[in-house]
């Protein structure tokens, strides 16, 4: 039989007080805390405040929750993904909905890898402070929509992210887009872990305030080495983060059957939301303009700071 425990069942047995708009259990009046709304104290305590259990399904679903959480509602999640990890999360409205993580730090990890500059062809020296507000690629112009900071205290790289879009709206290949996108001192970007595709499509390409809706390569394409067969590499010549267990895997976030087999001229993008309502990572021929009848001219420079 379930018990119903009542404000007033509370006042009676001297255990809840109330002052104005506070509540205050087992606080004696002279340890009143002014700035809390509600406080709990127990002299020698050996019990904890339990919170709901949930299995969160991502970072940007908020089911099992029945209803649009309000902005604070606060969970403890005991499922582990790619993006999840045990612990307590609340709901942030900012700068789209989604599951932030509170405490658990110790399993936060920063991930920084070195930009190989005899790859990528140039060293990268721009900073996100630097980013222009517009730069020229092919016969136009790619306008600055937002700049971002994952900082390494959020357990971030310390890169800043930048999108753009292109002025007229003309589709770019992917070498155009590398060409442009050097000039800025940034680079095309590279998304190696689940946490930093998060950041980005959460506060970039999903941003409330200018999403960047259509298709936008990343730097992850098909290279021929003399003497060996060809093989995908990022531009940058970083490595995936990996899943070990007995079906190891690594972070990526391609669609089904993609990407196709390397092959010369074949490069990645990400879908444009009309295509593919998770953003997902598709093959597409490096001359391409558009994919799948959208333009190509959204893009996203990244920033070593």
């Amino acid at each position: 039989m379930k018990r119903m425990i009542t404000a007033a069942a509370l006042l009676a047995g001297g255990m809840l007080s109330t002052l104005g708009a506070q509540v205050y259990i087992n606080v004696p009046p002279a340890q009143y805390e002014s700035s809390a709304f509600f406080q709990i104290e127990k002299a020698g305590a050996d019990k904890g405040v339990a919170l709901p259990v949930v299995s969160l399904n991502s970072l940007t679903d908020y089911s099992p929750i029945a209803q649009v959480p309000k902005a604070g509602l606060l969970v403890y999640n005991d499922r582990i993904t790619e993006t999840l990890e045990q612990g307590y999360y609340y709901w942030s409205v900012t700068p789209s909905p989604h599951w932030e993580t509170i405490g658990g730090i110790n399993n936060r990890f920063t991930i920084i890898q070195n930009v190989d500059p005899g790859i990528l062809g140039y060293a990268p020296a721009g900073t996100g402070s630097t980013a222009p507000a517009s730069f020229p690629i092919g016969n136009t112009t790619a306008t600055k929509t937002q700049c971002l900071k994952w900082e390494q205290n959020a357990g971030g790289n310390g890169h800043t992210y930048c999108g753009y879009k292109v002025a007229d709206g003309s589709g770019q290949s992917f070498a155009s887009t590398y060409e442009a996108i050097k000039n800025t001192g940034g680079y095309m970007v590279t998304i190696t872990a689940g946490r930093e595709w998060n950041f980005v499509r959460n506060n970039i390409l999903n941003n409330p305030a200018n999403p960047l809706n259509d298709p936008v390569w990343i730097g992850y394409t098909s290279v021929k080495t003399p003497g060996n067969p060809e093989r995908y590499r990022w531009i940058t010549n970083e490595t995936w983060r990996s899943n070990w267990d007995n079906n190891a895997s690594v972070q990526s976030f391609f669609a089904p059957n993609n990407p196709a087999p390397a092959g010369n001229g074949r490069c990645n993008l990400i879908a444009g939301s009309a295509y593919n309502a998770n953003r997902l990572w598709y093959t597409a021929d490096c001359y391409f303009t558009d994919f799948s009848g959208v333009n190509i001219n959204h893009l996203i420079v990244e920033f070593n700071q």
